[in-house]
């Protein structure tokens, strides 16, 4: 059977209609025949509660008030069950937060650091010779300060920095043709050739202002994704001799006491690598790369299942 119409007359309480903010007329309509409703279920045998939701979803599909259907059946919203269960909601939005935390850009970070504080305190005072001469010459051959660096996982390297020194009539970065930064596999990929088998590529120079200590404090940017692993490094300049003189990497006292002078035709006094005790000024930064994070992903579908049969 039809559910009866609205009626108008029934009298309702100020406070029902301040606190919803109808007018009177829309909480007369919707609260007297919501009521009209349970009282005809409650004779035909059904609850009153039942009643109550068949007028209000006969005033929703009638009416295109909207100050009816949005206003004036507010009053009788409480007569409707609650649907969730919140703490599933709840959970779920936390783990989407991790989520989106773990997909977020990560900050750079200091990989490797034998170069120490900017006045110089890490310094150790000697100078190791890394560069290409220019122009070639037989009497000549190009030479790398070499140091090892390990990551303990996947990592975005994105700048070098080294301290720069030089000595016999150099006179400074000026005439300094080009950076090279290296990166090798292993020692012997170095000492076969000077460019790196992982990443070689030339750089810009940007000098340190802060630095107060000896020689230049250098940044170079590049783009290397690196393995987790161990590796080597080197910064070669190419640099005019003898007209500027020697250049090379200051060496320092932090690090493993692990440091490699590496001449791959073998010229001057040893062929073609030199191991040391010593440690070389150079310093990484970059962004590590944490592995896939599937089993959260996997979290996050289980709890979208769970929030689904979870209802009421």
């Amino acid at each position: 059977p039809e559910p009866p119409g609205p009626r108008i007359g029934t009298s309702i309480s100020p406070a029902l209609l301040s606190r919803h903010r109808a007018t009177p007329t829309e909480s007369i309509r919707a609260a007297s025949h919501i009521s009209d409703c349970a009282a005809y279920m409650a004779r035909m045998g059904r609850t009153r509660k039942s009643g109550r939701l068949w007028g209000l979803r006969w005033l929703r599909a009638t009416t295109s008030s909207e100050s009816l259907t949005a206003r004036g059946t507010c009053a009788l919203q409480k007569h409707q069950p609650r649907r969730e269960n919140t703490p599933v909601p709840r959970a779920l939005h936390s783990i989407l937060t991790c989520c989106l935390f773990l997909a977020s850009p990560a900050a750079a970070e200091t990989l490797l650091d034998n170069i120490g504080p900017d006045n110089g305190a890490g310094l150790a005072g000697n100078t190791y010779g890394s560069m290409r001469f220019i122009p070639e010459s037989p009497l000549t051959a190009d030479m790398g300060a070499v140091d090892d660096f390990s990551l303990d996982q996947a990592a975005d390297i994105e700048t070098v920095e080294f301290v720069l020194d030089g000595w016999y009539f150099y006179s400074g970065p000026d005439d300094i043709a080009a950076f090279e930064v290296n990166i090798y596999s292993d020692l012997s990929a170095a000492t076969e050739n000077l460019i790196g088998d992982v990443h070689s590529s030339i750089a810009d120079p940007e000098y340190v202002t802060s630095w107060t200590g000896e020689g230049l404090l250098v940044r170079l940017e590049i783009e290397a994704s690196l393995a987790a692993g161990d590796y080597f490094l080197s910064v070669i300049m190419s640099n005019p001799y003898p007209d500027n003189g020697w250049v090379g990497v200051a060496t320092s006292t932090i690090g493993n006491d692990s440091a490699w002078a590496v001449i791959p035709d073998g010229y001057y006094v040893f062929a073609p690598v030199i191991s040391t005790s010593d440690n070389l000024a150079y310093r990484l930064t970059g962004t590590s790369v944490p592995a896939p994070a599937s089993g959260l992903l996997l979290g996050c579908a289980a709890a979208l299942s769970l929030g689904r049969r979870r209802r009421r």
